[in-house]
């Protein structure tokens, strides 16, 4: 039998099929290059925030118009697009944020996303059908004169009158703003070195307004600290100093220093650089400016027990009055005692509260600058008297020296002498007397001389010395 299709008759459709095929599949990717290659899917940036910028209640009069700004976060966001509605709009309409008040009453205006997010933002509206007007402004956290560095921020805050005022907003105005620039909020930001008027205005036509006279203080800053003052003997025990120092330049304005000590338990140090020693040991005072830590000076100090060093430069002293209705004041840096009538005669003894601790050994000399106090009849018996006894066994026991400004000094040498009748101190150890006393009595006085002060004296200072010769090289400086 014939074939009735040979081989290659059979491959020839074969191979058209194939062509088709390819051609076919070789269209589809190319139709699909060309449709689709260009709308690659972008990323979708959503509506995190939104926020009406006014007050939570915005009040409103009887058909007046006004504009909600509002601000949606982040500006890139996809979809913009916000939608409002009022809660009531017999009373309040609103379209695309701009509102009208319809009718006396309230509703709630609030502003939605319309991405899918639901993010919304609402404000209460007020409508009214009169305005109680402002009667006073005060701005109430500072005074109506403010000094600030040039860079600082201060909100202000605002008390309106009366309290049923409709609009208790205030508008803020700089009247210069290369100065001082201050936000819808109070917020007054300094810029230059100058004086500017920072005002609140009310709102309501008023007119009322308060103003703040701001002084904007260049800033200079601190460049270098020096402790002047120069210590080379120990410090007694409570003893009291306001250390001198300087600062440069002269000008500067960022001067606030901070001061510290190592040790607050030997020396204590206030904010205005004065010590006082507490105990016995050493400590080093430090001060540095607040503005920048390495700004800074130092001084280091030492506490002996059996120093006596006792001023009245402060506002307090170890020392009181001991006699009954005699009393006792500091004034001009001293100690002034004014002396009570004690049956016929004068007494206004003073005494160290706590007593003191010395040292006979390092400190023998201890030394009181002070008035005696005197009359016609003579002068008040000057008694040194301890819990060991008066110090010779008695009153006026007492040495004088001269000092240059023509005062006269009472010193008693604790080495040599004697407390009671036989009671002699340590020379190589520090002695704590108990009592430590000055017993100022027996002052006769006519009326006359008490009204020209006779019954009053003034103690300068108390201290101990090292020797007689240190003593009078300090009362002669």
């Amino acid at each position: 039998m014939k074939k009735l299709f040979s081989n290659k008759y059979l491959r020839r459709p074969l191979q058209i099929f194939c062509l088709v095929c390819c051609a076919t599949v070789a269209g589809l990717i190319s139709c699909s290059k060309q449709d689709f290659g260009n709308n690659i899917a972008q990323p979708t940036t959503t509506v995190s925030g939104l926020e009406i910028a006014t007050t939570d209640t915005v009040v409103l009069l009887q058909g007046k118009d006004s504009t909600l700004p509002f601000s949606i976060t982040p500006d890139s966001a996809s979809n913009s697009a916000v939608v409002w509605t009022s809660s009531d709009s017999s009373v309040v309409t609103v379209e695309g944020g701009k509102i009208h008040a319809a009718a006396v009453g309230s509703a709630d205006i609030s502003v939605a996303s319309t991405d899918g997010t639901l993010k919304k933002a609402s404000v209460v509206i007020k409508v009214v059908d009169h305005i109680d007007k402002v009667t006073s402004i005060e701005i109430t956290n500072v005074g109506t004169d403010t000094s600030v560095y040039q860079g600082d921020t201060i909100t202000l805050q605002t008390q309106v009158g009366p309290s049923n005022a409709t609009y208790k907003a205030v508008r803020w105005i700089s009247s210069d703003e290369t100065i001082a620039t201050v936000s819808s909020l109070g917020k007054v930001h300094a810029i230059e070195k100058g004086d500017v008027i920072i005002s609140a205005v009310a709102t309501d036509g008023s007119d009322i307004k308060a103003s703040l006279n701001l002084h904007v203080i260049e800033v200079v800053a601190v460049e270098s600290i020096k402790i002047n003052t120069t210590i080379s003997d120990p410090l007694g025990l409570s003893q009291t100093l306001k250390l001198d120092y300087t600062v440069q330049p002269v000008n500067a304005t960022l001067n606030t220093l901070v001061w510290s000590s190592s040790d607050a338990n030997v020396i204590s140090v206030t904010q205005d650089g004065t010590i006082t020693a507490m105990n016995e040991g050493t400590a080093v005072i430090t001060v540095k400016s607040k503005f920048d830590d390495a700004i800074t000076a130092s001084i280091a100090l030492t506490v002996e027990a059996g120093k006596l060093d006792d001023n009245f430069n402060g506002t307090t002293t170890p020392w009181i009055t001991s006699t009954a209705a005699a009393t006792a004041k500091i004034q001009n840096s001293q100690f002034v005692v004014t002396m009570a009538l004690s049956g016929t005669k004068y007494r206004g003894d003073f005494q160290r509260k706590g007593g003191a601790t010395v040292n006979a050994g390092k400190y023998p000399i201890i030394a009181f600058k002070m008035t005696r106090p005197t009359g016609a009849a003579g002068g008040a018996n000057l008694t040194f008297d301890t819990n060991l006894g008066a110090f010779g066994n008695g009153a006026n026991k007492f040495s004088t020296e001269t000092a240059a400004d023509g005062t006269t000094i009472l010193y008693y040498n604790i080495a040599t002498g004697t407390f009671g009748a036989s009671n002699k101190l340590s020379t190589t150890s520090p002695t704590t007397l108990t009592t430590f006393q000055l017993k100022v009595a027996d002052l006769v006085l006519t009326d006359k001389e008490v009204q020209a002060g006779n019954n009053v004296y003034h103690v300068d200072w108390v201290k101990s010395f090292s020797s007689l010769e240190a003593m009078e090289d300090y009362i002669n400086k």
